[in-house]
C-alpha cells in the first residue's frame, strides 16, 4: 500500500468495520459491569426525560387465553408467581405492559392462531409519570459514546439484557415514578409512520385505581402480510 501510495502520491487509510454496530459502544458495555452500571443508570435517569401521561390517555393490553376474559383482574400485572418473565418485572416487582397500537401487543405476546386473544383497552383514571426512553436524546459525542445507541440496543437485544433493563426499571421506581415507556422491539420492521410504543406501568395499575378497563374484545386474526428480503447464507 505504501508502495502504491507512493507512485499515485496519494494516501491509504485503513477503515475498518463501524464496530459499534457490534455493540462495541462504551456506556453498553459499563452496562453490562456491575461497577459502572449504576453510573449509567444515573445518566440514563437525567438525559432521558420524565413525562406526564395524562388522565384519559389510552392504551392496549392483549392476553392469550385467560380464565375468565371479561373480569378486570385479568388485564393487570401477573401474580407473584409468574412475575419475573418480561422485561422489566421480577419477583415482587410487578409490571403490567401495554402498549398504544394493537399490532404491536400482537407481535409482543408471540400469538398462534390457536390462541384464544382478547384485548382491553385501558385507560389512565390519573395522570401517571414516566420515563420515556422511546425519545432521541441529544448527545455531543459519536456513536461509540452515545446513550442512545445503547439504549436502543438493550431494546432490540433479546432475554440476556433483561437484567439491565430491570435495574433501569427499579431504578425510576425508586426515583418515584409510575412506569416506563420504550421502543417496540417491532418498531423497526412497523410498516406505521409514527412506531407505537410499549408502555410498562409498575406494580398493579389497574388494582390501585391508576388504570380503568374501559372494554374487553376478543380478537381475532385475519390476515398476516410479511415484507422481506433475501441475503447470503454464508460469508
Amino acid at each position: 500500500m505504501r508502495f502504491i501510495g507512493d507512485i499515485l502520491k496519494v494516501g491509504f487509510f485503513y477503515y475498518g468495520p463501524r464496530l459499534w454496530r457490534l455493540g462495541s459502544v462504551i456506556p453498553l458495555e459499563k452496562l453490562q459491569e456491575s461497577k459502572g452500571r449504576e453510573e449509567v443508570i444515573r445518566e440514563i435517569l437525567i438525559k432521558y426525560p420524565a413525562v406526564e401521561i395524562e388522565q384519559g390517555a389510552t392504551f392496549y393490553r392483549l392476553r392469550k387465553n385467560p380464565v375468565n376474559p371479561v373480569a378486570a383482574t385479568e388485564y393487570d400485572s401477573p401474580p407473584g408467581g409468574n412475575s419475573g418473565l418480561g422485561r422489566m418485572d421480577s419477583r415482587n416487582f410487578p409490571v403490567l405492559y401495554c402498549s398504544t397500537g394493537i399490532d404491536t401487543c400482537i407481535h409482543e405476546c408471540r400469538v398462534t392462531l390457536e390462541d384464544d386473544l382478547f384485548v382491553a383497552k385501558l385507560s389512565c383514571k390519573v395522570p401517571l409519570r414516566v420515563l420515556d426512553l422511546s425519545v432521541q436524546v441529544e448527545e455531543d459525542g459519536d456513536e461509540f459514546e452515545s446513550l442512545g445507541v445503547a439504549t436502543g440496543m438493550l431494546f432490540n437485544a433479546p432475554i440476556h439484557a433483561y437484567e439491565i433493563i430491570r435495574a433501569i426499571a427499579k431504578a425510576a421506581f425508586k426515583k418515584g415514578l409510575d412506569g416506563v415507556i420504550y421502543p417496540s422491539y417491532f418498531s423497526a420492521v412497523h410498516s406505521a409512520d409514527l412506531p407505537f410504543v410499549n408502555v410498562a406501568f409498575f406494580g398493579r395499575p389497574i388494582a390501585e385505581n391508576k388504570l380503568a378497563v374501559d372494554c374487553v374484545n376478543r380478537l381475532v386474526l385475519q390476515r398476516v402480510k410479511y415484507e422481506y428480503s433475501f441475503g447470503p447464507g454464508a460469508f
